[in-house]
């Protein structure tokens, strides 16, 4: 039993982590996007290769030109 309740909070953690990375995003706020990543990860996305505190600022300038239809 406590071991499924902490799967839970560990479920939650992960998806209060997602939630943040989704906002931070769509307001274009890099701190927000910035603060769930530790600060000495690195990573690959797509193309983009590199330490994850600057991502945000590079996804920053192609969020700026990216436009969805939603109608």
């Amino acid at each position: 039993m406590e071991q499924a309740l902490q799967d839970l909070l560990d479920r939650d953690a992960i998806r209060q982590l997602q939630e943040r990375y989704f906002r931070g995003t769509d307001r274009h706020d890099l701190a927000m996007v910035e603060a769930i990543y530790w600060p000495e990860a690195e990573g690959e996305f797509g193309e983009w290769r590199g330490r994850v505190v600057e991502l945000p600022a590079f996804a920053s300038t192609l969020l700026k030109t990216h436009y969805a239809n939603t109608d």
